[in-house]
C-alpha cells in the first residue's frame, strides 16, 4: 500500500499485483483438484471474514479417516492458509475480497473443465458421487498398513453449500450503505459458474421432483438466494452512477437467462418478476420508420435521463433488455425451457413486441456494422460499411469496448428475433398498408444480413469455423431463414426465393454432409447438435417451396440423396445423433416429393430400391428404420408401380426377412399382391426351429395383417394355421427344447401369446359361420382342442395342484382355458358336437378347465369354512 500512495497512482500497480497473483496460481489450479478446491475454499474464507487456526488438519480420529473429517480438514486447512492474509488486514478492504472472488471463480471453472463437462455425473459436483469417491479412499487409507502416500481429498460437491452462499452474499456485498459493485460484479460471474456446475446435478435425497432428469436440483434448497442475488443485479443498475455498473446489469441478465435454461426458474410468478425489471420502458421504446436521413435516427438513439447516469450504463442497459428477450425468443425455439413456463414466457414476450423487434433490428444493423471493428465481416462489401455513425449512437466513440462486443456477438440473435415478429405481424390480414410498408422495410434490410450471415459463418476456413460464434451465429440465422421461408409468407417469399439455391448449397454442403462425415475434414464435425438439428428442419422446410422453384429441385435432390447413397455404400454409419438426425431429414423429404406425385416412376422404384437396400444393410436403427420402411410403403402405393413388381417387392422382402416391413406392406396391399405372393417364404420362417427369433417376427407380422384384414382371416390362417398350431404347442409344451435363461422365457411367452391371437382371430371369423358349416367347424375345433388341451396338461392352471414340468406356466394353461371359454360362449352347439369326439380324459380336461376360468380360478384347495356345532347343553327349559 505504502508504494502505490508514493507514486500517486496505484491503478497501474494494481492491476500489476492482481495479474502476477493470478498468473501464480494458473499453473496449480488447472492440473489439480485437490489445489483448485483449496484456493477456492481459500478465497471463500477471505470473502466471508471465517477463519479457523490450523487443528488436525489431517482430519484422523481415533477411528482413522472419515469423509466428514476429510471436508472438515479441507475447510480448517484453506482457512488457515487465509488466516495469513488476513493479519494484514481484517476485515478484508474490498480490493481483496474482489480478488478473492476472481480466483474462487477461476477456481471454479477449472474444475469444471477438469470434470469433462458431465456436471450431471462428475463427482466433482454430483453429492452422491462425491461421498462415494471419498469413502473408498478413506477406506483404502484407512485399510493401509501406514496409510496411503497421498491422503484422500475433499471434492467441490462436498462443500456446495459454502460455495453458493459465498456467491450470493458477495453478489449483493455493501459497506456502510454504499454497494460494492467491482465485488458484486466479480461475484454474479461466479454465481454463473456455480450455476453452470452444479444445475444439472439431482440431489439424490429428492429423487421424486421433475426439475432435472427425474429428479430435483441440488440447487433447489438455494434458489431463493440464487433469485435475490439476480434480482439484485437487474435493479442496482437503475440507480448507478458507477461504469462498472452496466455491467453488472448484463451479467445479471446472462444469469438470469442460464437459470432460466437450466430448468431453475420453474414458477411463473418468480418468471414474471425477474422479467418486470427487463421489460424496455415506454421512454425506451420510440420507434419511427425506416430511417432514410438524419433525421430520423434519433428516434432510437439512447436519450440522456434527469438522474446522472453514464451514457455507457444507459446503452448498455437497453441492448442487455432485447438481447435478453430476443434469446428467451430463440429459447422457446429450441425448446430449452420448462414445458411449464413456455405459456408464461409467451405471454410476456407479447408485450410492446413490435416495439421491440423494431429497436432490435436496429440494434442488430449496427452490430453488422461495427463487425469490422473487430476484426470480422460478413462479406466484402460489409469491410466498406460506415461505421463513425449508428441507427443507434451518433458516434462510434460514444459507445465502450463492452457495449460494442455485445452488439458484434448478438447480433443475429437479435435479428432473428425481429424478423420473426416482423414477418407474423406482417401476416395480419387485418393490417394495415401503411403498417404493412413500414414493416417490410425492416424486413428486407434484415433479410441480406441473416442470409450474407448464414453463408459467412458456414463457409470459412477451418480455423474461423472453429470458434463458438460461428455455430451460434449460423443457428440462429437458420432459425430465422425458417421463418421467411415458410409458405404463409406470402409477402416476403419475392425477398427469400432467389437466395434459396445458394443458401441449401452452403447449408448441405458444410453443415449436413460434414455432421455425417462427408465433409472436406474427415468425421469430425464442428458443428453442435441443435445446428445440425435447425438445418434438417431448414431443408424440410424448403422441401414444401420446390414447386414454385424449378431451379431448387435439381440441388433439393442432391442435399437428399447424397447422405442416403452414403448410407447405402456403407460410407458412413448411422450411429451418431446427428446422423439419425440427417439421414431421417432426407427419407422424410422424400416422402414429400413422392406424395406430391411430382416424381416420375423410375425414380420411385430406385426410391423403392434404395429402401431395401437400406433396409437389408443396417442394423436396426431407431428413427431411421421407421422412416424407411414409411418411404418403402408410400413408394409401393404409388400408382406407377405395377402389380407384379408389387408382388416381387412383398416376396424380396419375406425372402430378406424383414417380416415388420412385409407385414405393413401386406396391410397396404390386397391379399393376393401381398399375402398369398409370399406364402412360401413365410411357411418357410415358422417351421425353421433353428432360428427362432426369425419365426417370432413372422408371426407377429402375420398377426398385424390379420388384424388388418378381418374379413380374410379365415383364409390367412386356413394357409398357415397348421403351423401356428405346431409353434404354440412346441413351445407352450417345450417339446423342443426348456427355456433356461430370462431371453428364452420371454421369447416362449411371445411365440405362445402371438398364436393364440393368431388362432383367436381365426376363431372369431370361424364361429359366425358355424351354423352354416358345423362340420368344418367341428373339424378344426378338434384340432385346435387338442393342442390347447397339452397347454393345460403341461403348464396346469392358477389356483390348481402345481404342474410336475419344471418349465410349467399357468399363465399358458390359463389362456388355453380362455380361448376353450370363449366358444362355449359364443357357439355352445358346435362345442358339444367337438366334445363328443373327444377322449373321457380329454373333456374331462376341458370341463375343468373351462369350469374354472369361470368362476375366476378360485382355489379348490381352499376348504368351506367349518359350520359351528349347535350345543344343547347351553339351553335351559323355559319358565
Amino acid at each position: 500500500r505504502e508504494y502505490p500512495a508514493a507514486i500517486g497512482d496505484s491503478s497501474v500497480f494494481g492491476a500489476n499485483i492482481m495479474d502476477s497473483i493470478d498468473r501464480l496460481l494458473s499453473s496449480k489450479i488447472t492440473s489439480s483438484r485437490q489445489w483448485a478446491l483449496h484456493w477456492l475454499l481459500f478465497a471463500r474464507s477471505l470473502l466471508t471474514g471465517s477463519y479457523y487456526p490450523a487443528r488436525n488438519v489431517e482430519g484422523i480420529s481415533g477411528d482413522g479417516l472419515s469423509p466428514a473429517g476429510v471436508v472438515s480438514s479441507t475447510l480448517v486447512q484453506a482457512s488457515s492458509d487465509a488466516l495469513s492474509v488476513a493479519e494484514y488486514g481484517n476485515p478484508s478492504r474490498w480490493q481483496t475480497r474482489s480478488e478473492a472472488v476472481g480466483i474462487a471463480n477461476n477456481c471454479l471453472s477449472s474444475l469444471l473443465q477438469m470434470s469433462g463437462g458431465d456436471t450431471a455425473n462428475s463427482p466433482f459436483f454430483n453429492i452422491e458421487e462425491a461421498q462415494k469417491f471419498c469413502n473408498q479412499e478413506c477406506r483404502n487409507w484407512n485399510s493401509s498398513a501406514l496409510g496411503a502416500s497421498v491422503s484422500p481429498s475433499s471434492f467441490p460437491a462436498l462443500h456446495l453449500e459454502e460455495i453458493v452462499t459465498v456467491a450470493c452474499t458477495s453478489s449483493v456485498a455493501s459497506i456502510e450503505q454504499s454497494e460494492l459493485v467491482t465485488l458484486q460484479f466479480g461475484a454474479i460471474h461466479l454465481l454463473a459458474t456455480v450455476i453452470r456446475c452444479f444445475a444439472d446435478s439431482v440431489d439424490h435425497e429428492l429423487r421424486t421432483g421433475a426439475s432435472v432428469g427425474g429428479g430435483i436440483s441440488v440447487l433447489e434448497q438455494y434458489k431463493s438466494q440464487i433469485f435475490s442475488s439476480i434480482r439484485h443485479a437487474l435493479t442496482f443498475v437503475q440507480y448507478a452512477q458507477l461504469n462498472v455498473s452496466h455491467l453488472l446489469f448484463l451479467f445479471g441478465c446472462e444469469t438470469f437467462l442460464l437459470a432460466l435454461k437450466k430448468k431453475l426458474i420453474t414458477d411463473g410468478g418468480v418468471l414474471k418478476r425477474q422479467l418486470s425489471l427487463i421489460m424496455p420502458s415506454e421512454s425506451e421504446l420510440k420507434t419511427s420508420r425506416f430511417p432514410m436521413d438524419k433525421e430520423e435516427t434519433n428516434f432510437f438513439r439512447v436519450q440522456g435521463q434527469s438522474v446522472p447516469v453514464s451514457f455507457h450504463t444507459l446503452y448498455i442497459n437497453r441492448l442487455s433488455k432485447l438481447v435478453t428477450l430476443a434469446n428467451l425468443r430463440r429459447c422457446i425455439e429450441l425448446k430449452m425451457v420448462s414445458e411449464s413456463l413456455i405459456l408464461d414466457v409467451q405471454k410476456e414476450l407479447k408485450k410492446k413486441e413490435v416495439e421491440i423487434a423494431i429497436h432490435s433490428a436496429a440494434f442488430a444493423l449496427d452490430g453488422i456494422r461495427l463487425l469490422p471493428t473487430r476484426g470480422r465481416r460478413l462479406s466484402e462489401e460489409n469491410d466498406e460499411a460506415q461505421t463513425t455513425m449508428g441507427l443507434t449512437f451518433s458516434d462510434i466513440d460514444e459507445i465502450d469496448e463492452d457495449a460494442k462486443s455485445v452488439l458484434t456477438n448478438t447480433w443475429h440473435i437479435l435479428a432473428t428475433s425481429a424478423i420473426t415478429v416482423l414477418i407474423h405481424e406482417s401476416n395480419d390480414a387485418a393490417i394495415e398498408q401503411q403498417q404493412l410498408e413500414y414493416l417490410m422495410w425492416w424486413i428486407e434490410a434484415l433479410i441480406p444480413s441473416l442470409v450474407v450471415g448464414l453463408h459467412g459463418s458456414v463457409t470459412k476456413d477451418e480455423e474461423e469455423k472453429s470458434s463458438v460464434h460461428k455455430d451460434d451465429t449460423a443457428l440462429s440465422c437458420i432459425l430465422g431463414i425458417r421463418q421467411l421461408v415458410k409458405p404463409a409468407n406470402k409477402t416476403v417469399a419475392p425477398f427469400i426465393q432467389p437466395e434459396l439455391v445458394p443458401m441449401l448449397e452452403a447449408v448441405s454442403e458444410y453443415i449436413l454432409f460434414e455432421a455425417i462425415g462427408l465433409g472436406s475434414n474427415g468425421k469430425d464435425s464442428r458443428w453442435g447438435v441443435q445446428l445440425v438439428e435447425q438445418s434438417c428442419l431448414l431443408l424440410k422446410d424448403v422441401v414444401s417451396l420446390q414447386s414454385s422453384n424449378k431451379g431448387l429441385k435439381p440441388v433439393l435432390l442432391k442435399s437428399v440423396l447424397t447422405p442416403l447413397a452414403a448410407l447405402q455404400d456403407m460410407q458412413i454409419s448411422a450411429k451418431t445423433q446427428e446422423c439419425k438426425t440427417v439421414i431421417t431429414a432426407c427419407l422424410e423429404c422424400l416422402e414429400v416429393l413422392i406424395v406430391s406425385n411430382s416424381e416420375s416412376a423410375i425414380f420411385i422404384k430406385a426410391i423403392m430400391k434404395l429402401c431395401m437396400d437400406l433396409l437389408a444393410s443396417t442394423e436396426e436403427i431407431e428413427g431411421i428404420t421407421e422412416s424407411t420402411m414409411k418411404l418403402l410403403l408410400i413408394c409401393a402405393s404409388n400408382s406407377g408401380v405395377s402389380k407384379t413388381e408389387k408382388k416381387a417387392l412383398v416376396t424380396e422382402i419375406a425372402k430378406n426377412g424383414n417380416w415388420a416391413t412385409w407385414g405393413a406392406l401386406c396391410c397396404r396391399l390386397d391379399l393376393e399382391s401381398g399375402f398369398i405372393t409370399s406364402l412360401s417364404e413365410l411357411k418357410d420362417a415358422l417351421r425353421n426351429i433353428n432360428e427362432p427369433k426369425n419365426g417370432l417376427d413372422a408371426l407377429r407380422a402375420v398377426s398385424q395383417v390379420m388384424q388388418n384384414s378381418a374379413n380374410e382371416a379365415g383364409l390367412i390362417y386356413h394357409s398357415i394355421g397348421a403351423e401356428v398350431l405346431l409353434l404354440l404347442k412346441m413351445y407352450g409344451c417345450c417339446v423342443h427344447v426348456v427355456p433356461t435363461n430370462k431371453e428364452e422365457v420371454d421369447l416362449r411367452i411371445a411365440t405362445c401369446a402371438d398364436s393364440m391371437k393368431i388362432t383367436m382371430a381365426a376363431l372369431q371369423c370361424l364361429i359366425p359361420t358355424a351354423t352354416e358349416s358345423p362340420e368344418k367347424a367341428t373339424a378344426f375345433l378338434t384340432v385346435a382342442f387338442e393342442v390347447l388341451i397339452s397347454l393345460i396338461q403341461y403348464n396346469g392352471l392358477p389356483n390348481a395342484d402345481r404342474s410336475p414340468h419344471n418349465a410349467a406356466d399357468p399363465a399358458l394353461g390359463k389362456i388355453a382355458a380362455q380361448a376353450v371359454t370363449h366358444v362355449v360362449r359364443s357357439a355352445p352347439l358346435v362345442f358339444k358336437a367337438t366334445m363328443v369326439g373327444l377322449s373321457a380324459e380329454n373333456r374331462s380336461i376341458l370341463e375343468t378347465a373351462v369350469r374354472a376360468d369361470m368362476t375366476g380360478y378360485a382355489d379348490s384347495r381352499t376348504n368351506a369354512p367349518t359350520k359351528k356345532k349347535l350345543s344343547l347343553k347351553g339351553f335351559k327349559k323355559a319358565g
